[in-house]
C-alpha cells in the first residue's frame, strides 16, 4: 500500500483565531479562492511574505508559478 490515505500532513502548526474587518476578510477569502487554497493557508503565506520568512513548505508552490493578483478596484 502506498502511504496513508487522506490529505498530506502540514507539520506542526498552532491554531490562532483573529478578527478582521468585514471588507478586508472578503478580499482575503477571494484571493485564497483564486489561488485554490484554504483561507488559513493563504493568511500564513501572506504573513510569512510580509515578515521576510520562507513560504510554508506545505503550500508546494513552484518558484516558477506566477502569483495570482486580483484587481480590487482600489
Amino acid at each position: 500500500m502506498a502511504g496513508k490515505p487522506g490529505p498530506k500532513p502540514k507539520g506542526k502548526r498552532t491554531p490562532f483565531i483573529g478578527r478582521y474587518p468585514d471588507d478586508h476578510l472578503a478580499v482575503y477569502k477571494a484571493r485564497a479562492a483564486a489561488e485554490g487554497i484554504p483561507l488559513g493557508d493563504y493568511l500564513a503565506r501572506v504573513m510569512a511574505e510580509a515578515h521576510g520568512l520562507d513560504e510554508p513548505s506545505y503550500l508546494n508552490r513552484s518558484r516558477n508559478q506566477p502569483e495570482l493578483l486580483l484587481n480590487t478596484g482600489t
